[in-house]
């Protein structure tokens, strides 16, 4: 919802993948991220109604991923992650 929020907020797409991001794959989006983050953070719009306005973009694509036939792509398997250095 972050991705979203930002996008909402700055007006315009962010061209970044956010699972890709999120999985440390592209550092480089990852950044352009954070700092498009910082900029609307700072930049003064009104908070409630981007919160407002990205609920409503979220809640219009799953109405229409609803009406689309489902992916079908298996689920990805996470690997355990290894235990903690002693």
């Amino acid at each position: 919802k972050i991705f979203k929020c930002v996008e909402v907020a700055s007006g315009g797409a962010l061209g970044v993948r956010p699972g890709k991001v999120v999985a440390g794959m592209e550092p480089e989006n990852t950044n352009a991220f954070l700092v498009a983050l910082a900029r609307v953070a700072t930049s003064g719009v009104d908070n409630a109604g981007v919160v407002a306005s990205t609920l409503d973009a979220i809640a219009a694509s799953a109405k229409s991923s609803r009406s689309s036939p489902p992916a079908s792509a298996p689920p990805v398997q996470a690997e355990p992650l290894p235990p903690p250095p002693q």
